[in-house]
């Protein structure tokens, strides 16, 4: 199979920063386009994003890294795309809202938080997460922790 490879640095999105004033995507995140069955009549792709080399399971809906936005698209035939699917519009990282960023929060990793209700001290390199009802700020070092805690289990896909 061949993978088709896309790093989400500072230089691909240097126009984007500075026309939006986000901040600037983290070099530990990465996303990857992989084609299945390549060549046939059931060439697909599927999308995968990664934290520091390893995959985000995928249970969001949605995913926003430095406003880069990722959603989540059931694969149903093989020629289909499948995965985390990176979106031409983008979501530029709210302004900071009060209540600040509590330490009990900072410690546990994230908390829960609609887009808009990014808080005042939240680091830089939170992303925010969505499934469903859900949705999160989260430190990607604590991306795992927020899974088993709230037991989300990884949608389906359709095989390779």
């Amino acid at each position: 199979m061949k993978k088709i490879l896309f790093l989400i640095n500072a230089i691909a999105f240097a126009s984007f920063v500075g026309a939006t004033g986000s901040q600037e995507p983290s070099a530990l995140w990465s996303y990857e386009v992989e084609v299945t069955r390549e060549g046939s009549r059931s060439e697909g792709e599927l999308g995968h994003l990664f934290f520091d080399g390893q995959e985000l399971v995928a249970v969001f809906d949605r995913v926003i890294v430095s406003g880069a936005r990722y959603d989540w698209k059931q694969r149903n035939n093989l020629w289909d795309f499948g995965g985390y699917e990176l979106q031409k519009n983008t979501s530029p990282v709210p302004k900071g809202i009060a209540p600040a960023l509590s330490s009990e929060e900072q410690s546990a990793g994230w908390y829960e938080a609609p887009f808009e209700g990014y808080r005042l001290k939240t680091p830089d390199n939170w992303v925010w997460v969505s499934r469903d009802e859900f949705a999160a700020w989260v430190d990607p070092e604590h991306m795992n922790d927020l899974i088993e805690t709230f037991r989300f289990s990884p949608r389906a896909t359709v095989k390779r």
